[in-house]
């Protein structure tokens, strides 16, 4: 099994897997309760759980994100729906079409963010390699959020085989922060994607995605707790893959993430989720 470390490019870091070999990613930590670690897996090959080993000790709990491919004992969670990516088997059996994952590990005594997100960390960082780090998303999109406690760090690119599979990145929003609705059709298709999220803190526990269903032109709201990820927001053809508008983008629902609480609160606490950009063929 090959350890890779990442080249850095504009927007982070980035690897390049190849399908012929298993290989993981070097160890990303933040706030050492939380780790994880980017993994391609061959078609029908194992690796062995857990890869990773936390510095603190302590209990901890492994989650897996199958982002591209398939892997046994891992069902898909249906469409608007959330589920548990909690992983308890010894190990990761890919299918026939091999997978990339991210694996989690998260320290059972993690406790809430209060304080603005600090940079994510790399165990035993490689020399050369960049840390990564937070941006206000008011300086990411002028005049949108200035006031609101809302950041994004960028973030990763999994390519496989030359090919970009899916762009990882972080975003960290506190008490009530509403972060904006849209819908993606922005994108073309060199550059659309299949948006999943999950969550890594939940500040008040209400936390999590929102959409404007179109049936009923009323806001529907899908709580994502700790640990959990949601299911397809995109449209879906009769097939089940992603519904294409004509120019190109996945067609999506108006959505965004709504932190719970109310903001301005004297006392902050953070929601801070992960989000999955994969590539349609890959999905």
């Amino acid at each position: 099994m090959d350890i890779l470390t990442p080249t850095c490019e504009e927007q982070g870091h980035v690897y390049e897997f190849v399908s012929c070999k298993n290989q993981v990613s070097v160890t990303y930590t933040y706030n050492e309760e939380w780790y994880w670690q980017f993994i391609h897996i061959v078609r029908d090959g194992t690796i062995q759980t857990p890869l990773l080993q936390p510095q603190g000790e302590g209990e901890s709990d492994t989650y897996l994100k199958v982002i591209s491919g398939s892997v046994e004992g891992v069902s898909p969670c249906p469409p608007l729906q959330t589920s548990s990516a909690l992983y308890t088997l010894s190990t990761i059996r890919a299918g026939g079409r091999g997978a990339v994952c991210c694996v989690f590990r998260r320290m059972r005594d993690a406790a809430d963010i209060t304080t603005v997100p600090g940079c994510v960390d790399v165990v035993d960082i490689p020399e050369g390699v960049s840390v990564l780090d937070w941006t206000h998303c008011n300086d990411k999109y002028p005049g949108a959020f200035a006031g609101h406690a809302f950041y994004n760090l960028a973030g990763v690119a999994l390519r496989l085989d030359g090919a970009l599979v899916s762009y990882f990145q972080m975003w960290a929003a506190g008490l009530g922060v509403d972060c904006g609705m849209h819908d993606h059709s922005d994108l073309n298709s060199d550059s659309t994607f299949c948006e999943q999220h999950f969550t890594l803190y939940n500040g008040s526990g209400a936390g999590g995605m929102a959409y404007l269903s179109p049936s009923a032109c009323t806001l529907v709201s899908v709580p994502l707790p700790v640990g959990y990820e949601h299911g397809p927001f995109w449209h879906t053809s009769q097939d089940g893959r992603p519904l294409l508008k004509t120019s190109g983008c996945v067609s999506y629902p108006l959505h965004k993430w709504q932190a719970g609480g109310e903001e301005g609160g004297d006392q902050q606490q953070f929601d801070l989720w992960a989000v999955f950009e994969t590539r349609p063929q890959y999905v």
